[in-house]
């Protein structure tokens, strides 16, 4: 679990994140949803972001590919 002012995240199970705002669930679901909403209402605190830097690192290494011309897409790891 992770606290911030008047937020939690709970992410002890990432396919059915928990989202606290004020003690009240407003978010239940996936993890990486859950994780995004916890930072916008965090108004993207740097020790937040600070905490989740590898979190959102890993996520964002995956990048479409310009389609092929055989007219597909796939995705590739940077």
């Amino acid at each position: 679990m992770y606290n911030f002012g008047n937020l939690i995240l709970d992410l002890d199970n990432s396919a059915r994140a928990k989202l606290y705002k004020n003690k009240q669930l407003v978010f239940i679901g996936d993890g990486y949803i859950a994780l995004k909403m916890f930072l916008k209402d965090s108004e993207y605190h740097p020790e937040v972001m600070k905490k989740f830097k590898n979190q959102l690192e890993q996520r964002e290494k995956y990048k479409w590919k310009e389609p092929t011309s055989n007219g597909s897409n796939r995705m590739e790891s940077n």
